[in-house]
Parts: C-alpha cells; sequence; structure tokens
C-alpha cells in the first residue's frame, strides 16, 4: 500500500471511531435528567417586582 491510501485509512478509522464516541456520550449526557419542571407552588416569592423594599 502506499502513503495515501494509509492516510485515507486511518482517517477513515478515526472518523468511525468519533462517531462511535458521539454516539455513545448522548444518551450518558442526558443521564442526569430527572423529568419535566414542575410549576412552583403558591408560597413562592418569586417573581417580585423590582425594587422590594
Amino acid at each position: 500500500m502506499d502513503g495515501s491510501s494509509m492516510k485515507k485509512m486511518k482517517r477513515g478509522r478515526l472518523l468511525a471511531i468519533l462517531c462511535a464516541l458521539a454516539l455513545i456520550a448522548g444518551p450518558v449526557a442526558a443521564c442526569g435528567k430527572k423529568g419535566s419542571p414542575e410549576p412552583p407552588d403558591e408560597t413562592s416569592q418569586f417573581p417580585r417586582t423590582y425594587p422590594m423594599r
């Protein structure tokens, strides 16, 4: 094999590895999500009008 075909193989392998890592990292990155946000209860102090005295 000549040098250019080796570079193409290495580039293709690198691209395949990066794609595989991206596919694995996507679901793992979402692991910390607990659920949908919930609205605050009636005793919430926010939002306030500015300035508060």
